[in-house]
């Protein structure tokens, strides 16, 4: 009998899946497999094998994978309430403070989500204006 284990790239597969599903707890499973994924890369750094992916590669693909998550949030279809709004907008803000040196898609998709989750004021404003700021910051866009 084969042994099968999990690497990064099968937590990367199943939150490609719940990113494009419709299901009404998508941000929660996503987060999830997630905090799953963030364990395994943790460990396997702190127990290399000649299996596990290269540190650049894994950091790619858990940073990837985060951004995944919070589109999973940012896109919950249908929205069926304000509740299950402000607990994907959570999700989505505790993942992208999780996120070392994000690239331009997270940024991107950290915007989208409070687009779309936050209800309209002059904070949801304020908070996509900080998130493009650090964005321009971070790649010398200013």
């Amino acid at each position: 009998q084969d042994n099968v284990s999990h690497d990064l790239m099968t937590f990367c597969s199943l939150l490609t899946s719940w990113y494009l599903t419709n299901h009404p707890q998508k941000a929660q499973r996503s987060r999830r497999i997630l905090e799953l994924m963030m364990k395994y890369y943790h460990y396997s750094h702190a127990h290399p094998t000649n299996t596990t992916a290269a540190a650049d590669t894994g950091a790619d693909l858990l940073r990837n994978a985060q951004t995944m998550v919070i589109s999973a949030c940012a896109y919950l279809v249908p929205i069926k309430s304000a509740t299950t709004n402000e607990e994907a907008l959570c999700i989505a803000t505790q993942t992208y403070k999780e996120i070392q040196n994000p690239n331009p898609r997270t940024y991107v998709t950290y915007i989208q989500a409070l687009h779309h989750l936050e209800k309209e004021s002059a904070q949801k404003r304020k908070k996509i204006e900080e998130v493009f700021k650090e964005y321009c910051a971070a790649s010398n866009c200013m």
